[in-house]
């Protein structure tokens, strides 16, 4: 009878040590598809926040010579994180300098500061940070030399060419 039990549980650990990597695999592949589903739907979620927060613009209420010299001086309190560009063009650094694109351009009675392009990272677009804190800084800047500033019009983006195997340049959408 020992020897029956022997063999049986013999066959029972030969067999969980068998089918142990199967499972644990089986197991894996099973949690990285949910763990992807649920990063996606928590991404799809976030997504018109995001887009609505990079859409927002600024208006300075100045001759365009005036506005420009404020994003300037805003833009030289960070260095390694702004740069101008030249002919109301600047950068902001999310990972390298060109994923964050803006432009000055004239808006009415002044010049209106926006975004024109941005990429994202991990299928999520990115830069939301580094705009929010270039408008502080630019804000700031205006409130120094006694410009008003106000929110302009909010822009759409759309998804346009791809970067790098999952990342793509974001571009805003002509009126």
């Amino acid at each position: 009878m020992n020897d029956v039990l022997y063999f049986v549980l013999a066959a029972v650990l030969l067999a969980f040590v068998w089918f142990l990597p199967k499972i644990r695999r089986r197991a894996r592949g099973w949690g990285n598809e949910v763990g992807t589903r649920a990063s996606e739907a928590y991404a799809d979620g976030k997504l018109p926040g995001a887009l609505a927060a990079l859409g927002e613009t600024l208006v300075l209420e100045t001759d365009e010579s005036t506005a420009a010299r404020v994003v300037e001086t805003a833009v030289a309190t960070k260095p390694k994180r702004y740069r101008a560009l030249g002919g109301g063009a600047y950068t902001a650094k999310f990972v390298e300098h060109g994923d964050v694109e803006v432009r000055l351009v004239p808006a009415g009675s002044g010049a209106q500061l926006q975004l024109e392009s941005f990429r994202d990272y991990m299928k999520f677009p990115q830069g939301r940070r580094e705009w929010d804190d270039l408008r502080e800084r630019v804000t700031a800047a205006a409130a120094a030399e006694n410009v008003l500033v106000r929110a302009g019009e909010l822009l759409t983006f759309e998804r346009r060419e791809q970067v790098e195997e999952s990342n793509y340049r974001w571009r805003r959408v002509s009126a």
